[in-house]
């Protein structure tokens, strides 16, 4: 658990050393996005949406045993986004994002030691109307 937190703070750190921005808040972004996760042979449908205040919540539409819906804290840095903070979760995840017509999400993966959290972000996500 230790290690998680040094790992989370060691992340915040590097990114405030390159000079990002961690406050940045591009409305692109914001709102719900949807996509469908293949997950041990089950398909579920999962709704993530970025809120303003650098918060998020991840929730499966098509809930299945053992799956957790989760939450918490998002930085932003240029193309790039960090999950601080979630319940699934207890360390940092880096993905580059774009958008594609104000359509389409897609995450790449960068930095995740959360398994998964790598397996349901990264991909592209459509957004939610």
């Amino acid at each position: 658990m230790k290690k998680y937190v040094l790992l989370a703070l060691l992340v915040i750190c590097i990114v405030s050393c390159y000079g990002y921005s961690i406050t940045r808040k591009p409305k692109a972004l914001m709102g719900s996005w949807e996509r469908t996760v293949k997950q041990n042979k089950t398909k579920i449908t999962a709704r993530l949406t970025f809120n303003n205040d650098l918060t998020f919540s991840y929730i499966a539409e098509d809930p299945i045993i053992g799956h957790i819906n989760t939450h918490g804290k998002v930085s932003l840095m240029s193309k790039k986004i960090a999950f601080l903070s979630d319940i699934q979760c207890n360390n940092a995840g880096i993905y580059k994002y774009y958008i594609e017509n104000n359509k389409t999400l897609i995450f790449t993966l960068e930095n995740d030691m959360c398994k998964i959290r790598k397996t349901v972000i990264e991909g592209a996500w459509t957004r939610v109307k």
